[in-house]
């Protein structure tokens, strides 16, 4: 395969890097997490949260059609980091450390991202909004009211 052919997950250089240091093998199942929040319509003052998660090893177009939800939030604030996540990095924890059976095969499992946009990262990351005091993910500075 060409060397400059970036078609996938699976061609990047972080995941090679993971292969030849055994953190992934054909025996592994990776995943990427995903949260946003949406308002379900335009003047709602609630909002939706579904936290999903894809399967990197799956063909792309399986992947992109079966998106697996872990939680959804529904409300007028944004989810409280504790009831959203707790017991889903606990589940998938025991996963990672215990793997999972199919069809008599034993598979590890692997969370290799969480992506998110910049307003519900804060909340994955239990940290301040990058427009509020110490906001800044790079630098101690509290930043101007």
């Amino acid at each position: 395969m060409d060397s400059n052919y970036r078609g996938d997950l699976h061609f990047g250089e972080c995941y090679k890097k993971l292969r030849d240091k055994g953190f992934i093998d054909d025996l592994t199942i990776t995943v990427i997490w995903n949260t946003d929040g949406a308002q379900p319509y335009k003047m709602s003052k609630n909002g939706i949260w579904p936290f999903m998660a894809t399967i990197n090893e799956a063909p792309y177009k399986l992947r992109r059609n079966y998106v697996i939800l872990l939680a959804l939030w529904f409300g007028n604030k944004k989810p409280p980091l504790h009831a959203f996540l707790d017991w889903i990095v606990k589940e998938w924890a025991r996963l990672e450390n215990d793997g999972i059976n199919v069809k008599g095969i034993h598979y590890k499992i692997r969370v290799l991202v969480i992506t998110t946009d910049t307003m519900a990262r804060p909340l994955i990351r239990n940290t301040t909004q990058f427009n509020g005091q110490f906001g800044c993910d790079f630098c101690l500075h509290p930043g101007i009211d």
